[in-house]
């Protein structure tokens, strides 16, 4: 796998820098199981740290975005079935496509309601939002203790 993003390029991963990601469903529910261990996107991205995963307005949970490896689609045969279903049409004319690697999952308990902002990829949260998806990653890692 090639790594995308030179050194000099990368932000370094925070705890306080949270941002938010929309990702449909059911592929949060596999992110946070811990089965998905990549998003798939046409683009690469140069942030590294803690994200909200969000579908439609609301923050299931948080996953850590470390590296993102640039990889022939033809080359994806480890993915899940439900990828494999989706990624046939998502990848449609298209050689080769990002993996954004993902770890250590947290689902919340209660989703967390977002107000959406941003674009169709990231969402900017404000600092209230960031302090509950914080709240609730807490009680979520102090319910599995």
């Amino acid at each position: 796998m090639k790594e995308v993003n030179a050194e000099g390029s990368m932000m370094k991963p925070s705890s306080t820098e949270i941002k938010g990601l929309i990702v449909r469903k059911p592929f949060i529910d596999l992110i946070l199981s811990g089965r998905k261990r990549y998003e798939i996107r046409k683009t690469s991205t140069r942030f590294r740290g803690k994200i909200a995963l969000v579908w439609r307005g609301k923050a299931y949970g948080t996953v850590w975005l470390t590296n993102v490896l640039q990889k022939p689609v033809n080359e994806l045969n480890f993915l899940e079935d439900a990828e494999k279903w989706f990624l046939r049409r998502y990848s449609k004319g298209l050689t080769h496509l990002f993996l954004w690697e993902l770890k250590d999952p947290v689902k919340f308990i209660e989703p967390v309601p977002i107000f959406r902002r941003g674009a169709q990829t990231w969402i900017r949260l404000t600092e209230e939002e960031k302090k509950r998806i914080l709240e609730a990653e807490e009680r979520a890692t102090k319910g599995s203790r």
